[in-house]
């Protein structure tokens, strides 16, 4: 059984011991780039991975966060592809699958005009001319 897991040594050496994984690839992703991108790029190091085989190795996924979307995105492209195979599971641990509140507030923000709004109007900044 082959697993995707991102984090410390010792969640890849729990797995190891207790054989529940024959390999893991630990998959590092662009945050500031597209969801969508870094699941291509997330598919395309599975199925590298698993290319010597005559057949797709099962993939399990354990993914955190944004880590989630990245896995999802790589999953729910369509053709053929190893994600997650015939008996491969996904766990997706604390993903903003219905979005996020504090992102849906941000949206369409001129964040630093509001950053010089909020410091003038309280005084930090002084925009007149001196002379």
């Amino acid at each position: 059984m082959k697993a995707v897991v991102s984090g410390n040594g010792k969640s890849i050496e729990y797995l190891f011991e207790r054989e529940a994984a024959t390999a893991i690839l630990g998959f590092e992703y662009d945050s500031l780039d597209r969801v969508q991108s870094n699941g291509v790029f997330l598919r395309e190091a599975v199925n590298l991975f698993g290319q010597d085989s005559p057949t797709p190795p099962p993939w399990n996924f354990v993914a955190h966060s944004m880590g989630t979307l990245v896995t999802r995105s790589a999953i729910e492209q369509p053709g053929p592809s190893a994600l997650p195979g015939p008996s491969g599971r996904a766990i997706f641990l604390c993903g903003p699958h219905l979005g996020s509140g504090v992102i849906d507030n941000l949206q369409g923000r001129n964040l630093l005009g509001d950053l010089l709004s909020i410091l003038t109007t309280n005084g930090f900044m002084d925009f007149r001319n001196r002379d």
